[in-house]
């Protein structure tokens, strides 16, 4: 089962892992009732995937350090995160910008990069 979802955040970060540290809360926050829901119906355990594209972030999350400066207001969303990878339930990796065709339509691109993008969409010129 795949989940995605996209949404403008509620708070404001300061840096690019405080975003991604917000977006990851709020992804194992939305996965974990998917997760009981199959577990249930499959009766097997069940763990979910999360992919991260900012290393920093995914460093923080795997150390469960969560407190420097500027990121103390996300001790309570990282909680979360760093106990569903101490449970077991989660597997956390790196998604390159590469690997994400919609992070394309987020950045100034190449025209080699915006032909590549064209094909992982499936548009064709006309």
């Amino acid at each position: 089962m795949i989940a995605w979802h996209s949404t403008r955040q509620d708070l404001t970060s300061e840096s690019t892992c405080e975003a991604e540290l917000i977006g990851a809360s709020s992804a194992v926050k939305r996965a974990r009732p998917l997760q009981l829901l199959v577990q249930e119906l499959t009766r097997k355990p069940v763990n979910f995937v999360l992919g991260v594209d900012n290393l920093p972030s995914i460093r923080q999350l795997q150390m469960g350090v969560l407190c420097p400066y500027r990121t103390r207001h996300l001790s309570i969303r990282g909680h979360r995160i760093s106990e569903s990878l101490e449970n077991g339930d989660m597997e956390l990796y790196h998604v390159g910008t590469a690997d994400i065709p919609p992070d394309h339509l987020t950045k100034a691109l190449s025209a080699r990069d915006v032909e590549d993008a064209k094909q992982k969409f499936g548009m064709v010129d006309l």
